[in-house]
């Protein structure tokens, strides 16, 4: 065997480190920087400062022994012709794991490999053609008192999605390091804005103790989300750690169902119905969708509303928790019936007009700012002692007495007829400013009608049928625009209960689409809605009751 100056190194990637009492892994990169083409490296040895536990070798190597701190590597059949392909040429690197469980101590400490030994043995069994010891410095790497772990959750989400990051951090030293904080985390791949955290900002740690910091992220872009960061009080610290990774949207999600929404705030909401719908079989990636509840609020003026809720998929998907802004009941307000309306008709439209409990004030004027393409006709319908008054611009109701006037806690309702509405589709705010009895000030609010280019009129044909789970009625949706006829559109129909013999039908030249729903058996008399929807905010509802059957045996008794 004969000894050279060493032609090869070995070195860490920069920033390794252990951790006191926990199993790690040095990952050792051995070059072959200075031999000819024709020699190799076919073992390595290395020794270090404290005991070895298991080893990762490169490919077509293998581990031959571990010795107490001593560990080598031996390519896979050191004595055969492929020894000088699996052994590591001129110029070339391979990479050597080292599991190691560093002994504990009082203080961190900068360790340093013992030593370590490349050879030959290729073209002698059990022998070494030639062998080199590294001199000079040799690779070090810091032995940290602080373990962690990292875990990021849930493992998928959507744009938007609420992250939630969790650092397990233990003290493994033997002293109780005070004031152990986490750095800020580098948020890596996908984008991501944290709302809040560290929680707990800080903690002391006895030996052996563990605290688990957390922070909550909001995923805000696309693609693989993880994070990167470190614990430390100054004097101990942990390694670098990565938490696993967070798919944000990228795939298809399935079962989409929204949560229960949580109410706050001072006045009492009641829900009338939702959510809508009740679930989503699939989103695509990158695509939304939405949810929405329908909920009566009832209180006193000034009273406070707000809502939170969230959405969740199958595999363990959840999205954040999001929070409405705060509503406020309004000393007065008002709704339009009907809430949508066909284009180029005329239109009869019902004003509620409210004053919320514990008002101070009794209204006796309402003046209504007409909205572009309407022209007021008439007002069919007014409460009593009220009086109407119009002129291009604007519709003014008057109480007659304080009597009459529009009073805390109650509701009246204005019928006014438009001769004309606008041509085209879209939606119209009515102002309605509202005038206590003997002020010179108003109170605003406002209502709004859609104005759609179809209108849609149903009727059931007969409206009760028995409800023997045989007997059936003809339901016929009307689809027209501007009060001419549609033909060969499509009408989806949904019914409450009974059976529909299809959900879509087309409109023949009368505009007409037809199905037949088919009542359920009951001894009890049951009402079911059916609807009638073209496009987005098309629709018609009409009600068909079931009859109730019964059967009375006479005698009650026989023999």
């Amino acid at each position: 065997m004969i000894d050279y100056t060493a032609p090869f190194t070995a070195t860490l990637p920069g920033g390794s480190a252990v951790t006191m009492n926990e199993p790690s892994t040095l990952n050792f990169t051995v070059t072959n920087g200075n031999l000819t083409t024709t020699q190799s490296i076919s073992n390595v040895t290395f020794a270090l400062p404290y005991t070895v536990a298991d080893g990762t070798p490169p490919p077509g190597w293998k581990v031959t022994y571990i010795i107490n701190n001593f560990i080598r590597f031996d390519t896979v059949d050191p004595n055969d012709p492929s020894c000088s392909t699996q052994a590591i040429g001129n110029g070339v690197s391979a990479v050597f794991g080292i599991a190691v469980t560093a002994p504990a101590a009082a203080a961190e400490s900068t360790d340093t490999l013992t030593s370590v030994s490349a050879a030959n043995d290729c073209n002698s069994a059990g022998s070494d053609s030639y062998s080199f010891v590294q001199t000079g410095t040799l690779p070090s790497w810091t032995r940290r008192g602080l373990g962690a772990t990292m875990t990021a959750t849930p493992a998928t989400t959507g744009v938007n999605g609420t992250v939630t990051l969790s650092m397990a951090v233990t003290n493994r030293a033997t002293g109780t390091p005070n004031n152990v904080a986490p750095a800020n985390p580098t948020v890596n791949g996908a984008t991501a804005t944290k709302l809040t955290g560290p929680s707990p900002a800080s903690a002391n740690l006895a030996s052996g103790a563990a605290q688990t910091f957390t922070w909550t992220y909001q995923a805000t872009s696309t693609g693989t989300l993880s994070f990167t960061d470190t614990a430390t009080n100054g004097t101990v610290s942990t390694p670098s750690i990565t938490s696993n990774t967070v798919q944000v949207g990228g795939s298809a999600l399935s079962t989409i169902t929204p949560s229960s929404l949580t109410t706050g705030g001072s006045a009492t909401l009641t829900l009338a119905s939702g959510p809508t719908p009740a679930s989503l079989a699939s989103l695509a990636a990158g695509a939304s969708t939405s949810f929405s509840w329908a909920y009566t609020v009832t209180g006193s003026a000034g009273g406070t509303f707000s809502f939170s809720g969230s959405a969740s998929a199958s595999g363990g998907t959840t999205s954040n928790t999001a929070t409405s802004n705060t509503g406020s009941l309004a000393d007065v307000s008002a709704a339009i019936t009907p809430s949508s309306i066909p284009v180029s008709s005329a239109a009869t439209l019902t004003f509620a007009v409210s004053s919320m409990t514990g008002n101070a004030s009794s209204y006796s004027s309402i003046a209504i700012t007409i909205p572009s393409g309407f022209t007021y006709g008439s007002a069919p319908t007014l409460p009593s002692g009220w009086t109407v008054s119009a002129n291009a611009t604007t519709v003014t109701l008057s109480s007659g007495s304080a009597g009459t006037d529009l009073a805390a806690g109650s509701t009246l309702n204005f019928g006014i007829t438009w001769s004309a509405v606008p041509s085209t589709a879209g939606d119209s705010a009515f102002a309605l400013n509202f005038t206590p009895r003997g002020s010179v000030l108003y109170t605003s609010t406002s209502a709004t009608v859609s104005v759609n280019q179809y209108a849609m009129a149903i009727t059931a044909s007969p409206t009760s049928i028995a409800g023997d789970g045989q007997s059936t009625t003809t339901i016929t949706a009307t689809l027209t625009s501007a009060g001419s006829p549609v033909s060969g559109a499509t009408i989806s129909f949904t019914k409450t209960i009974g059976t529909l013999s299809t959900a879509t039908a087309t409109t023949n030249a009368s505009g007409q689409a037809t199905v037949t729903l088919t009542s359920n058996p009951t001894s009890t008399d049951q009402t079911a809605t059916v609807t009638a929807t073209y496009g987005a905010g098309t629709s018609a509802q009409t009600n068909v009751t079931f009859q109730g059957i019964t059967l009375t045996l006479t005698p009650a008794t026989a023999r």
